[in-house]
């Protein structure tokens, strides 16, 4: 009997949510405590996203509400932020819901964001090519 084949999961082609991105936004510029909007395609369906962001406590979060094939979802993020090893301002950073490790980017998963770790066996496409071509 022939073995099913297992596919990893490729990071480059799942959704995220990056740091980087939200900070050329503008959401860690100051101390906030407000709702903003963001645009996504997840399983082919353009989904747009509530995110509550409130960096004002003393536990700083992103909450996310968006509604996918009909249900709707909320994935709670906390943040943390650490001095910048330079000396200037402050670098933030994710922290994942199941791995509780610190990230700059969460990966979609089981209708949810998390960490890489979190997948298992996450790759990215350029580790699933042959180094013979």
């Amino acid at each position: 009997m022939p073995k099913y084949p297992t596919f990893p999961q490729l990071a480059d082609r799942t959704p995220q949510l990056n740091i980087k991105t939200l900070k050329e936004h503008g959401v860690f510029d100051k101390p906030i405590d407000e709702v903003q909007y963001l645009y996504m395609t997840i399983k082919g369906e353009r989904i747009k996203i509530e995110m509550h962001v409130n960096t004002l406590d003393e536990m700083p979060y992103i909450n996310l509400k968006y509604e996918l094939k009909g249900e709707p979802y909320n994935s709670w993020i906390d943040l943390e932020e650490y001095p910048s090893n330079l000396g200037k301002g402050k670098i933030w950073y994710f922290v994942c819901g199941i791995t509780g490790k610190d990230c700059r980017i969460l990966y979609f998963y089981d209708n949810h964001f998390y960490h890489r770790d979190a997948f298992g066996k996450m790759m990215y496409s350029s580790q699933t090519k042959s180094s013979f071509s």
